[in-house]
């Protein structure tokens, strides 16, 4: 990249930082998110997906970064900030800055266009799409001085502002749609109203059977304008287009099915394509498409779902969720709201965009020194001034030692909580870590998971491949 300040590699100025919580000093467990960094696992899963046992979780200071390494491509890394000390898995990467560079500064150009290019060309090829922390550290970074650096991270910060409130402005118009919805028909769950109810099959009509699913590589052959919706929303365009009206599209696999992270159900007008990830619904005249969108999307669908690892809604269940029939006036006073509500999200999703573009544009002038940054204010801005060794955290590498007797450990480990059920990699690959904090290696993992279970009866390990989630799965099979 080009830049009018001096361009250093990462790992001039940043140092692994590896301490385990093996005195139990830790109890709040995170994990790092692409869209909200640092985040409470129990506020980001369902359910609490972390051992039980957390002594062998690394331990993360405030300003240290961490990241995962299969996961840095899509923008999942962060510093510590809302927090002075929390715990993450063993398969997370840390890191601390020297105090030259500014952590906030350092985080925006990983983030940023330029940043991200330079990561996922180093994962691309790699295993699992890894990079692991020497890889990272051979990014190349403009390095102006931590004036500079400040001034940068506060101009960005202020259009990251501006983003946040348009951000809260469409989430304060989902919670307005849902005060109506609720004002209007009552609680879709229980149906409070006691409105007369049918089944889902007739209140629409299913028109599933015209789906047509493209993968990816063929995809890429027919670039178009159309788009080609999965299970939630768009995720490509094509060439030509299978349905062409007003329809509801509803999830038919998927996890958003119980996270609902995203809605499962939406209105799309116009010529598009469907896979068959999404069940595609017509009007019979019995109900408001509208209506029936956030109907689904308002209910517990955890009844009518099946599968664990690949959860599932079926169409046989679809038809069977039992749906409230309100009068036609309040459906059509509901509708109403949706579409005003709707011209509003619009509008404010557009001038989001521009300011995504602007926020991008200022990023790119900024690293390559092009922008005079004298007028930035940065009165309100306390420097960062390097790692607190007086904690145990100083610029060189510290790493805790092995558990006593660890292979032995993990061989029990392994053959008493995995010989009877189906279990994920990444399962084996935080017990493995325990026992090897420097090396996130797939091959590594596999060969000594195999070992610990040869002669456990007739249990053994298979290795397969998950088409659909293009990844490697282990599992065991007897």
């Amino acid at each position: 990249m080009k830049s009018k300040f001096p361009i250093h590699k990462l790992n001039e100025y940043i140092n692994e930082v590896s301490i385990r919580n093996n005195k139990g000093l830790v109890s709040e467990v995170y994990s790092v998110t692409n869209s909200d960094g640092f985040i409470k696992s129990t506020d980001y899963f369902d359910k609490e997906v972390y051992s039980k046992n957390i002594s062998n979780y690394k331990i993360v200071e405030k300003n240290q970064f961490a990241y995962n390494p299969s996961r840095i491509n899509v923008g999942s890394i962060d510093y510590l900030r809302s927090e002075t000390r929390v715990v993450i898995s063993p398969l997370y990467n840390v890191f601390v800055c020297k105090s030259v560079l500014q952590p906030d500064y350092l985080l925006r150009f990983l983030k940023s266009r330029v940043g991200l290019t330079q990561v996922k060309n180093r994962t691309r090829g790699a295993v699992r799409h890894s990079l692991p922390l020497d890889q990272l550290g051979e990014i190349s970074i403009p390095l102006p001085n931590v004036d500079q650096q400040l001034r940068i991270s506060s101009l960005l910060s202020s259009i990251d502002l501006l983003l946040s409130k348009k951000h809260n402005c469409l989430q304060l118009l989902e919670t307005f749609l849902k005060a109506q919805y609720y004002r209007l028909f009552g609680n879709p769950n229980s149906n409070s109203r006691q409105w007369p109810k049918k089944p889902f099959s007739e209140v629409s009509v299913n028109e599933n059977s015209k789906r047509v699913p493209i993968k990816e590589s063929e995809r890429d052959k027919r670039p178009g304008k159309y788009p080609y919706y999965g299970a939630t929303g768009v995720i490509d365009t094509i060439d030509d287009f299978i349905f062409n009206g007003e329809y509801l599209l509803v999830a038919e696999d998927g996890k958003n099915l119980l996270l609902k992270r995203k809605n499962n159900a939406f209105n799309v007008k116009g010529k598009f394509w469907v896979n068959n990830h999404a069940h595609v619904l017509s009007s019979n005249g019995e109900v408001n498409l509208r209506y029936l969108e956030f109907f689904i999307n308002y209910i517990d669908l955890k009844p009518y779902l099946t599968g664990i690892d690949q959860v599932k809604l079926n169409r046989e269940n679809l038809e069977k969720i039992m749906v409230p029939i309100p009068p036609t006036e309040l459906q059509a006073e509901f509708y109403k709201t949706v579409v005003l509500a709707e011209n509003l999200k619009g509008r404010i999703a557009s001038s989001l965009s521009n300011l995504k573009t602007l926020y991008e544009i200022a990023c790119t002038l900024s690293f390559s020194g092009s922008l005079n940054l004298e007028m930035v204010d940065i009165s309100a801005v306390k420097p960062y001034t390097g790692p607190a060794s007086a904690k145990g955290i100083g610029v060189k590498r510290k790493v805790d030692q092995p558990f006593k007797n660890q292979a032995l450990s993990l061989k029990k480990i392994i053959q008493s909580n995995f010989k009877t059920r189906k279990f994920k990699y990444q399962e084996l690959a935080e017990l493995l870590q325990a026992a090897s904090s420097d090396e996130h290696d797939y091959e590594k993992f596999k060969r000594v998971i195999f070992d610990c279970l040869k002669g456990v009866g007739e249990v053994s390990l298979k290795q397969v491949f998950d088409e659909k989630e293009r990844s490697i799965l282990l599992q065991v099979s007897k």
